[in-house]
Formats: structure tokens, C-alpha cells, sequence
């Protein structure tokens, strides 16, 4: 072989290898971010999700932030800002899902999973606790259909082509500061949590003391040192004690038939569960086992006083009988009263009465 043929084939070769260089170098730097930024689109379900992403935490952020109580929360500030501080973090997770995607970072996929997986546990946990409100996004439908609904997400992550298409699986990958995110993620809210329920176990082992000034009272006032109220129109009251358990309360009639069973008590789980462990205790067992109705069982509030109100309704032959349990609390003082009513349908005094109470 001459020179020029070597040189002919020398040429041949280097123009093969830079072929093959350059078609390596192209099926390398297909797979970036800016190439799927600029030849894949969000749109259909994907699109939904992020939108749904941010608006979720967004309302329940506002909502947390507009029904904000402190006497609720026993008076402690750390379990008052926990849900507060939950939906915050929960919130900047979900912006930055969506500004991940929107760069189509190799993690995004993963932090969408954080996400969905963080809702779901939160979700979980509220579950557990069983403290549920009997409408709005407290209630228990509600939690089920959230759980039910961060499920679904959560198998469109794994499963779906489109997120497929926009973050390939062969470019996804998982980096340090992933992890650091999921720490933030579950160590904030933990913190408050535990802190408020230190806080209210400490607020209970030292419960505010009665203060010692003489009360005045005016006319059909009446106090157990803790509590202060006013006999309705048309009612007689008797004060009665007992020992065993050592309890001081009132007992008030009227011409109507209706009865009221008045006292009060040191507490500092101003819970739902809680006031339902305290209407079970009151039950009368005479009536227990007869058919009835639920016709309120709502949170209401007086005079910046939260109370809770549930009232059954037991028919009969000879008229319908209600029983009306109320649960009145007090963060600052750390005492609550009892009402234990029953009539025949008239609860025009049932305003009156705790429209006259005054914690001490």
C-alpha cells in the first residue's frame, strides 16, 4: 500500500470516529433539562395536579390562619401555630414541586412523591387522632376522601406516561438535599406538635389557681368559685354538693318541665373526643337504650367563650324529650362548665344562661 493510500484511509477513519463522537455527544445531550424543557409540555392530568398542588395547602393555610383560637389549643401557643406551621411547610414543598417541574429537574418526580406521601401522612395522623368536626375539611369524609385522593396521585406518579415523557426515568435521579427536605418536611411540624402537648401537660399538672378576692354577685348570680351564672327567668335554683367525687353544682327548674344541671371543672384537652368521652360519662342510663335522634352537635362560641352543643331528641306517645349537653371552655383560666339540660323542645334559655357566664 502507497502513501496516498494510507492517507486515504486515514481520512476515512478520522471521519468515521468524528461521526461516531458526534452522534454520542447528541444522545448525551438529549437528556437534559433544557431539551425537555423545551421539547416537552405540562398539560391534561399533570397540569391538574400541580395546579391542585399548590391550591390545596393554599386554602387550607388561609383557613387555619382565619379560625386561629388559642383557647382551643388549651392556651398553648406551640400546638395553636402546629397546623399553622404544618400548611406552611407543606405549601413551599408544593411550590417547589412545581418549580421543579417546571425546569424539569432530575427530582422532580421524587418531591412530587414527598408531597403526595407527607399529605397522606398528615391525613393519617389526623385520623388517629380522632378529632373530627362535623363538616368542612376537618370532618371525617372529608379525611377519608383525602387519603383516598393522594392514592390516586400518588399511582399517576409512578404509572403515568405523561410524567414519563417530561421527566424520563433514566433521567430522574435523587440528591442530598432531597433527604434534607424530608427532614424539614416531618421535623417542623413534629416540633410544634410535641411542644403544645408538653406545654398542655404541663398546664394541666399546674392548673391556674382560684383567685382569692370576695366575688360580688348580683341579683340570681350564682358562683362555685370557678364559674359564675345566672339563674334564667322562670327558673328556681338549689345548690347542692356532693363528696364522692368532691363536686359543688346547681340544679334549676322551671314552671316548663325544663331542668338544668350546672357545674364546673378544671380541664385543658378542649378536644372533640374529649368532649364526647364527657357527654358518654353524663348519659342517663334510663334513656340510653331508648330510640333517638341527633339533632346538633356543632362548636359554637359565646362571648369568646368556644363551647360544644349536642342535643338528642327522644320521641314518645306523649311529646318529644330533649336532652342538651354543653361543654363551655376557658384557655385562660384553664377551667371549663357543664350544662346538662332537659326540656321539651323550648331552648330559649339555653342562650340566656350562657350568655351569664363568666370564668373567675
Amino acid at each position: 500500500m502507497n502513501t496516498n493510500e494510507l492517507n486515504e484511509e486515514k481520512q476515512v477513519m478520522d471521519t468515521c470516529g468524528n461521526n461516531n463522537f458526534s452522534n454520542a455527544d447528541e444522545k448525551t445531550s438529549v437528556i437534559t433539562s433544557d431539551y425537555l424543557k423545551a421539547n416537552t409540555t405540562i398539560k391534561g392530568w399533570l397540569l391538574l395536579y400541580l395546579i391542585l398542588t399548590c391550591v390545596g395547602p393554599s386554602v387550607s393555610l388561609i383557613l387555619a390562619l382565619t379560625s386561629f383560637s388559642l383557647e382551643d389549643c388549651g392556651g398553648s401557643y406551640f400546638l395553636a401555630f402546629s397546623d399553622i406551621a404544618t400548611f406552611i411547610v407543606i405549601l413551599l414543598l408544593a411550590c417547589y414541586v412545581i418549580y421543579s417541574f417546571y425546569n424539569r429537574k432530575p427530582d422532580a418526580v421524587f418531591l412530587a412523591k414527598i408531597y403526595t406521601v407527607t399529605l397522606f401522612a398528615f391525613n393519617l395522623f389526623v385520623l388517629g387522632l380522632g378529632e373530627y368536626e362535623t363538616t368542612g375539611i376537618g370532618s371525617l369524609n372529608h379525611i377519608i376522601r383525602s387519603l383516598i385522593y393522594t392514592m390516586v396521585w400518588f399511582s399517576f406518579l409512578c404509572f403515568s406516561r405523561q410524567v414519563a415523557e417530561v421527566i424520563p426515568k433514566s433521567f430522574r435521579k435523587r440528591t442530598a438535599k432531597d433527604y434534607y427536605i424530608i427532614a424539614i418536611v416531618a421535623l417542623i411540624p413534629l416540633f410544634f406538635y410535641s411542644a403544645g402537648t408538653i406545654d398542655l401537660i404541663n398546664k394541666e399538672a399546674n392548673p391556674v389557681e382560684e383567685p382569692k378576692a370576695t366575688l360580688v354577685l348580683v341579683e340570681n348570680e350564682y358562683t362555685d368559685g370557678k364559674v359564675i351564672f345566672k339563674r334564667p327567668e322562670g327558673f328556681v335554683c338549689e345548690k347542692k354538693e356532693l363528696t364522692n367525687p368532691q363536686l359543688t353544682f346547681y340544679e334549676l327548674e322551671s314552671e316548663n318541665n325544663a331542668t338544668i344541671t350546672f357545674c364546673s371543672d378544671y380541664e385543658t384537652d378542649y378536644s372533640a373526643s374529649n368532649f364526647n368521652e364527657y357527654w358518654e360519662n353524663w348519659q342517663d342510663e334510663r334513656i340510653a337504650e331508648i330510640p333517638s335522634q341527633e339533632v346538633i352537635n356543632e362548636k359554637y362560641s359565646i362571648n369568646g367563650h368556644p363551647y360544644f352543643y349536642k342535643a338528642m331528641k327522644y320521641p314518645s306517645e306523649d311529646g318529644s324529650l330533649f336532652w342538651r349537653f354543653i361543654l363551655m371552655t376557658n384557655a385562660k383560666t384553664g377551667k371549663i362548665c357543664l350544662l346538662s339540660c332537659y326540656d321539651n323542645g323550648d331552648d330559649d334559655y339555653v342562650d340566656e344562661i350562657l350568655n351569664t357566664i363568666r370564668f373567675i
